[in-house]
């Protein structure tokens, strides 16, 4: 959002907003995660991030074919309810 100070009738200051396609949109991609808990028997999930502004993720679990959206700082096991850890090695 930015405020411009130019308005042909009016005095006022007019705030104007950024449209969708001039934003620069947020695609995070894929990751496999798996939850730790040893109560609980998911496999991998696919995690996805579909929100730049907010914590909205996308979990899929393609062996049941199913899917669902959470909310939060980090997707939690949509089982157990456990934070789910990366498959993928960070060294």
């Amino acid at each position: 959002m930015y405020t411009t100070n130019r308005n042909g009738t009016l005095s006022e200051t007019t705030t104007a907003t950024q449209s969708a396609s001039s934003r620069n949109l947020h695609h995070s991609k894929p990751e496999q995660r798996f939850c730790p808990s040893m109560f609980c028997f998911t496999d991998e999930i696919i995690v996805q991030r579909v929100s730049p502004q907010a914590d909205v993720w996308v979990l899929t679990d393609v062996v049941e074919d199913h899917a669902w959206f959470m909310m939060g700082e980090a997707p939690t096991c949509p089982h157990c309810g456990t934070v789910l850890l990366s498959t993928n090695s960070s060294r």
